[in-house]
């Protein structure tokens, strides 16, 4: 299994999403604050959160307190934050900051930096794979006729 990074995945579109720019308003502070506790938030929900994204022991006036921002849980989106039986809960967590997105954000980059590695010595690049093909023809007709030369009685050579 990979080795999961302990990062959070943080869209750049966000810094002007107008969600964003909504909570600001709301809350009465800037734009950077909000990200800057979004950021907090999806921290605790990556070390708390269950597969549903719930944060069990997390009451949203918790993360209030914990963040800074009276009313911040309740001024986000519901697609962003819910209660569920009392506890705090972030639907579609585990999609964009669980394990398997983690693994799967990971596994992008290792294959787009490995797409950007010069080849090694003996792998073919796509060009290449046409020319292989020639090259391997070439060295088959030779093994042919040199199975057939092998096989024709040509005689003793003459040593004049």
């Amino acid at each position: 299994m990979a080795k999961v990074d302990p990062y959070i995945a943080f869209r750049k579109v966000l810094v002007k999403d107008g969600r964003v720019r909504i909570l600001s308003e709301k809350l009465g502070t800037t734009v950077r604050e909000v990200l800057g506790a979004l950021v907090h938030l999806w921290a605790i929900g990556d070390d708390y959160a269950d597969k549903k994204g719930v944060l069990h022991g997390w009451k949203p006036s918790d993360i209030d307190e914990e963040i800074g921002l009276p009313g911040f849980t309740a001024a986000l989106p519901a697609d962003w934050f819910a209660v569920l039986d009392g506890w705090a809960q972030l639907p579609r967590y585990q999609q964009h900051n669980g394990t398997t997105a983690k693994t799967r954000i990971a596994d992008n980059r290792r294959k787009r930096a490995s797409r950007s590695c010069p080849k090694k010595s003996g792998q073919m690049s796509g060009k290449n794979v046409v020319r292989g093909e020639e090259n391997r023809k070439r060295i088959e007709k030779k093994e042919v006729l040199s199975d057939i030369c092998e096989g024709l009685d040509l005689g003793p050579e003459d040593e004049t």
